[in-house]
C-alpha cells in the first residue's frame, strides 16, 4: 500500500517569470515500470521547452502520461467528476503565474517534488531532501541509489 500520493508542481520559464501546475499522482522521480513516475517521464516523453509549455498549458493533471493526450484526458476526467476540497483550497485549476520559481511553487499544494523546465532543460526540488534546482536527467543517471531509497520508502 502506498504511504502517500506524491503531488508535485510543474513549473515552466514564462515571459517575464514562471508559471506552473498542480499534477495530482506520481509526483516522484523514479518508479519501476514505465509511465509511472512524473520525473522519468518529462524526461522521456516530455522533455523539451514545447513540450513543457504544452504539459502547463493544460493545467491541473492527475499524472503526467507518456502522450500529452492522456495527460489531457486524464484532466477533463477531473474537472467532470473531481472533488478538489480536499486540498485546501490551494488548486486551481489553470497555470499559476509567479515573479519566482518559490512564489510559483509555494502556491502549489505538493509534496515535497518541484519540477522546473529553465534554458530548455528539466530541474528538480526534492525539497524533504535538501535537493534544490538539481539537473533531472543528471539525477535519473547519476544517483539511482537516492531514488531507489525514496521509492521504496513512498512504498513502505
Amino acid at each position: 500500500m502506498l504511504k502517500d500520493i506524491t503531488h508535485c508542481a510543474i513549473i515552466e520559464e514564462f515571459d517575464t517569470g514562471w508559471r506552473g501546475i498542480y499534477c495530482h499522482y506520481d509526483g516522484y522521480v523514479y518508479g519501476h515500470a514505465v509511465g509511472t513516475a512524473c520525473g522519468q517521464n518529462l524526461i522521456d516523453f516530455h522533455n523539451s521547452a514545447t513540450a513543457a509549455r504544452k504539459l502547463i498549458n493544460l493545467g491541473y493533471l492527475i499524472s503526467v502520461s507518456t502522450d500529452i493526450k492522456h495527460c489531457k484526458k486524464s484532466q477533463n476526467r477531473l474537472k467532470i467528476g473531481g472533488n478538489l476540497e480536499h486540498l485546501d483550497g490551494k488548486i486551481q485549476m489553470k497555470p499559476f503565474y509567479g515573479d519566482t520559481i518559490d512564489t510559483v511553487a509555494d502556491h502549489i499544494a505538493h509534496s515535497g517534488y518541484v519540477y522546473i523546465m529553465s534554458g530548455g532543460k528539466w530541474y528538480v526540488d526534492i525539497v524533504n531532501e535538501g535537493i534544490y534546482h538539481r539537473p533531472l536527467e543528471e539525477l535519473l543517471t547519476k544517483d539511482k541509489p537516492l531514488l531507489e531509497r525514496l521509492h521504496d520508502e513512498r512504498l513502505r
